[in-house]
């Protein structure tokens, strides 16, 4: 264990938030998802973990996962 984490996933309810007006998502230190509801949903967590799945495969890197 290296101590390394992996960027959370922050969910909101708009797609482009006031507080965000001027600031790329995309630059954020989150992972930035939005729904109706604000809740995570199958798709989100999906998303989320093939993306991890693709950069851990790329560095070659067993996986681990507590919940």
């Amino acid at each position: 264990m290296d101590g390394h984490f992996e960027e959370p996933i922050v969910i909101g309810k708009a797609e482009n938030p006031r507080c965000f007006k001027n600031i790329d998502k995309k630059k954020l230190p989150v992972k930035w998802h939005h729904n109706k509801n604000a809740w995570m949903t199958a798709h989100i967590m999906t998303k989320w973990l093939t993306e991890l799945n693709k950069k851990k495969k790329k560095k070659k890197k067993k996986k681990l996962f507590f919940c």
